[in-house]
């Protein structure tokens, strides 16, 4: 049988064993083929580092280094069921390409952490659909924090802009993704006064995503506002 699981997280944070080891809780639980971290405001990950996040013996990983105590990525796949051919980043993007070798298919995963800013959202927004129309025979899955809300009820208490809404939701139509649905929660992300908002998702392409099977839920978050 096929292992879907796929762990995505804004972890705020890893460079304290506290909060690695809250990590390789959540993955001793989910048991992840596939782990994508964001904001983990590491410049530099070392083996023993990847080893404590609870993947397995046999893993391989691809960073992106944090600028000072912001931002970084983090990408971890377990060799005993991913094989990764291909490896392309960016400041705000990881992709891997390769092997599902347990059910023999090859897919791609897009490792998300969006800017604040409107304009740069709208920038990689733009570089997003280049780099998927490259991967149109694909299954393609899109994780991580893309910092916008679809619609004014995924949020609480801050302002709903339309217009980047709008622009988001071009992106994901253009691109034939779909959202797969968040099913224990409404909110992934809470903030200072009472701020929530589903900031955090994952899309996929149209193929797979009509292969069926998907279930997104969260985990506690710890330390984290994600």
């Amino acid at each position: 049988m096929e292992r879907n699981c796929y762990m995505s997280w804004n972890v705020r944070g890893t460079r304290s064993l506290v909060n690695r080891q809250h990590i390789a809780k959540i993955n001793s639980l989910a048991r992840p083929v596939l782990c994508c971290l964001q904001e983990t405001k590491c410049a530099k990950w070392s083996e023993s580092m990847i080893r404590q996040l609870g993947m397995g013996k046999e893993v391989g990983w691809v960073e992106v280094s944090s600028r000072g105590l912001s931002g970084g990525l983090l990408t971890v796949w377990s060799k005993d069921h991913i094989s990764i051919s291909d490896i392309i980043f960016s400041q705000n993007w990881i992709l891997v390409q390769g092997l599902n070798t347990t059910s023999n298919s090859q897919f791609a995963c897009l490792n998300i952490y969006a800017p604040q800013s409107a304009k740069m959202k709208q920038l990689l927004w733009e570089e997003l659909g280049t780099l998927l129309l490259s991967l149109c025979d694909l299954q393609v899955c899109l994780l991580g924090d893309f910092n916008v809300v679809r619609q004014s009820n995924e949020k609480l208490n801050f302002q709903f802009i339309g217009a980047i809404a709008k622009a988001f939701n071009s992106f994901i139509s253009r691109a034939g993704l779909l959202e797969i649905p968040l099913v224990n929660t409404t909110f992934t992300w809470f903030g200072p006064n009472q701020k929530k908002g589903r900031l955090d998702r994952a899309l996929v392409s149209t193929a797979w995503y009509e292969k069926g099977g998907w279930v997104l839920q969260t985990y506690h978050r710890g330390l984290s506002d994600h």
